[in-house]
């Protein structure tokens, strides 16, 4: 059986090249990508790590980062204490 890359693994990897970002724009989903699946809706957490990322994702697409979710849009914005991207919830 193959052997599953550790999370922190990833960032050994190298980057891809500039070029394939140039225009590109990113929709990450929330629930089960940007963050761990909870038992509950209200035990999700996001961390500093996860805001400063997503900020910096941002400023390298210049502003073509979004985050989808099955959530509503204001507890997004609220779980990442006011976020300058757009968010799409239901």
């Amino acid at each position: 059986m193959p052997e599953l890359m550790e999370p922190n693994t990833a960032a050994l990897l190298a980057p891809p090249p500039a070029h394939l970002a140039d225009g590109a724009s990113l929709f990450l989903d929330f629930d089960g990508t940007l963050v761990e699946i909870a038992p509950r809706p209200d035990a999700v957490t996001v961390d500093g790590r996860l805001r400063t990322l997503i900020s910096t994702l941002s400023k390298r697409f210049g502003g073509r980062v979004a985050i989808v979710s099955g959530r509503g849009a204001a507890e997004i914005n609220a779980l990442f204490g006011g976020l300058d991207c757009p968010i799409v919830g239901s």
